[in-house]
């Protein structure tokens, strides 16, 4: 934030950091001197887009990656100057978020075949990743507006959040996607870690609120699909045949 402001700042910056036996002063301004204004202001939309109190992060995804794409390459710069400048996010915007994001789809589809991937590594699908953005780009919006005295922050629903009925009444919750995280056949071969007993936090199929596969290595869990369960949605499907 003291890098994208900087320059409409009139009085020096300094970011105090190190210990308390060993201080050390940046200048925010050497700074930005060193890396361009452009660089800067997209900080912000990176920041937003990447992970922040607000908005989620990719699963084993840090920074790094997105920062050095920011300053190596123009296009991405656009981009992320361009978060956050409206409130409505175009789809143009959004799709071309995509290359910052993790490996495809049909990359992690072979990988849950031979039983190596975990539901909480699937990528971002095309509904989750819009809701994502639309996240990241009400935050940033928020941010680019801090220097103003009154700025019209419009409301966050349909803007990756959505009102949801509760016991204590409506509640802002987080709008993840519309439909499912990944196919059917992609699900079916989810697979989780557990060795001993299946429990939160640790399972990570139970976090997602998926059921446990063949594919995970507790062959045996009170998570999985049993044959009562299976045989009911199998009379239920030949019911609806009938009718």
């Amino acid at each position: 934030m003291s890098l994208a402001f900087c320059d409409k700042i009139e009085a020096p910056l300094f970011l105090k950091c190190g210990t308390r036996t060993r201080t050390r002063l940046v200048a925010i301004r050497k700074v930005a001197a060193t890396v361009g204004m452009d660089t800067c202001r997209a900080l912000i939309g990176l920041h937003a887009y990447t992970g922040c109190d607000t908005v989620s992060a990719f699963a084993g995804k840090g920074k790094t990656r997105a920062l050095t794409l920011l300053m190596n390459n123009k296009e991405t710069q656009d981009t992320f100057l361009k978060l956050g400048q409206e409130w409505d996010l175009s789809p143009e915007l959004s799709i071309s978020m995509c290359p910052l994001c993790p490996k495809s789809i049909n990359h992690h589809d072979q990988q849950a075949q031979e039983g190596e991937i975990e539901s909480h590594r699937l990528p971002p699908c095309k509904d989750s990743l819009r809701q994502h953005t639309l996240r990241a780009n009400y935050q940033a919006g928020i941010w680019k507006r801090g220097s103003e005295k009154d700025p019209q922050v419009p409301s966050p629903v349909g803007r990756g959040w959505k009102m949801e009925t509760e016991e204590e009444g409506e509640q802002l919750v987080l709008h993840w996607m519309e439909g499912q995280p990944a196919p059917e056949a992609v699900l079916d071969l989810l697979a989780c870690n557990c060795t001993k007993n299946v429990s939160l936090p640790r399972c990570m199929c139970l976090a997602n609120g998926l059921r446990c596969t063949d594919m995970c290595k507790l062959t045996e869990c009170e998570n999985q699909v049993t044959c009562v369960e299976s045989s009911d949605e199998d009379e239920d499907d030949m019911e609806n045949d009938d009718d």
